[in-house]
Order: C-alpha cells, then structure tokens, then sequence
C-alpha cells in the first residue's frame, strides 16, 4: 500500500510539473535543442556522392592529360578550342567520357562546354610552379552558376559563373590573381580564349 502511494505520489508530482509553467519551458528547450541537433547533424554530414565522383573524374582526367603531354615531349596539343580537344581525346588518350563529351562528330565550339587552352601552355615542365596555369575550364553561359577550372598542376577551382561573360574574362580573372602575371604563357592564353570566344 505504501508502494502504491509513492508511485502515485511521483506520478502526480510529474503530472503537475509538465502543467507548469516551468514544465512546459522545460519541453520546448527540449523540443529547440533537438532541432538544434538534427541541423547540426546535417551540416557536417558528409558530402554528396556526386562531388566525390567529379572530383574522382578530375584526377582521371589530369592523370590522362599529363600522359598525352608526357608521350608528346611534355608539351599539350595545340591548338586551342575544338581542334585541340579532338587532338587531346581519343584512344590511349583522354577518355571523352570524363569530360561527358558523347559524339566529336556533332561537337562544335558553340556546343562544347569546355574551353580548352592547354595548347597553348607550351612545355608544361617550363612553367612555374604555383603559378595556376589553366588547361581547361567550364565556359561561361547564361544560367551557369560555377566554373570550374583544371589547373597545369593537376588542381581544380571553383569560380562563381556569374562574374564572367567570356572565355578571356576567365583568363583575365586567374591571371590577376597569379603569382607570375607577368609569365609570357599568359599573353598565349589570352590568344587561345580569344579564338575560342570569336568561335562562338
């Protein structure tokens, strides 16, 4: 009987608490602190597969880039745009799935969505290093809202799209924040984004 009391006795207590003002601010910090939780949760989740797959492309497709340059004196083939790119994939060569190209018959500056300008480096290993030397990139389009750029040291960047309306925009931008702005590559770089963007 005494056993029955106590229980009732706690069962009451809780009861009153939870009506209580202080119960029911003690519920709703529990009810924030588990939103804060589950947000919190999912800003470090980890990052989605489709990231990790591009960037697993990347490396695939600089290891390949870096073989067609090893295989031709260490120098990319010229010249830049569409007729570069053909020359740059194929068999033994870059895979044009990596840069989701499907049919080089149908392919045209105005349809291709990368701008390549690697032809235009000259010998890779004559280049500083440091220096982000572009060999391919995204180009800009209406609607596009990143770029993203394969570097002559095998790194990738990520640009905003939306501050860039050209091929020599691009090349103007990676050029002012390089350690070598002066390096004479650039002037040919230029050239090459120029060419591409008189082809569109």
């Amino acid at each position: 009987m005494k056993k029955l009391f106590t229980l009732w006795t706690i069962l009451f207590c809780c009861a009153m608490v939870c009506g209580s003002p202080y119960g029911k601010a003690l519920q709703k910090a529990r009810q924030v602190s588990g939103q804060a939780e589950r947000r919190n949760a999912r800003a470090v989740a980890p990052a989605p597969r489709r990231q990790a797959a591009e960037g697993a492309e990347f490396k695939q497709l600089y290891a390949q880039i870096g073989e067609v340059a090893r295989l031709n004196r260490g120098v990319l083939p010229g010249p830049a745009g569409i007729a570069g790119l053909k020359k740059l994939c194929g068999p033994g060569r870059v895979s044009p799935a990596l840069l989701k190209i499907n049919d080089f018959k149908k392919l045209s500056e105005k349809n291709c969505p990368w701008a390549y300008v690697g032809g235009a480096l000259g010998q890779l290993k004559r280049l500083p290093a440091g220096g982000n030397f572009p060999v391919l990139f995204s180009k800009a389009a209406p609607g596009k809202k990143e770029i993203r750029v394969l570097f002559a040291d095998g790194s990738v960047k990520k640009f905003d799209a939306r501050q860039f309306r050209s091929s020599c925009d691009v090349i103007d931008a990676l050029r002012k924040s390089s350690r070598h702005a002066k390096n004479p590559a650039w002037i040919r770089l230029r050239v090459a984004a120029s060419h591409i963007d008189k082809s569109l």
